[in-house]
């Protein structure tokens, strides 16, 4: 093979390589996450929401999980997916049961 068809292929090769290396850009950047777990306990543990958005975490008390204390802490679990959704996040995922659960949201 002479020069001229090594350089060739030698850039065409190149220019394959940085095309391939771009298409693998990833397709949710600019998307920002944010997520929620609360936890009611009934046996003595600690009740709490845990959010994690925009590079900072909170903790915010719930009350004792109980048939009495749930429209309270409904409210406050609500009024937590009211801020995210104030500062732009959507809920696009959760999981769990009774006392546990898991929200995801994100923006983007």
């Amino acid at each position: 093979m002479n020069t001229s068809k090594k350089g060739y292929l030698l850039v065409l090769s190149l220019v394959c390589l940085t095309v391939l290396a771009f298409s693998f850009k990833s397709p949710q950047s600019g998307i920002e996450y944010a997520t929620m777990r609360t936890v009611e306990s009934a046996m003595g543990g600690q009740s709490s929401i845990i959010l994690v958005y925009e590079g900072k975490t909170e903790e915010l008390d719930l009350d004792k999980g109980s048939v009495g204390n749930m429209p309270g802490n409904t409210m406050k679990i609500h009024q937590a997916m009211r801020l995210l959704a104030s500062k732009g996040f959507e809920l696009v995922s959760q999981s769990g049961g009774d006392y546990i659960s898991m929200y995801t949201f994100v923006r983007k």
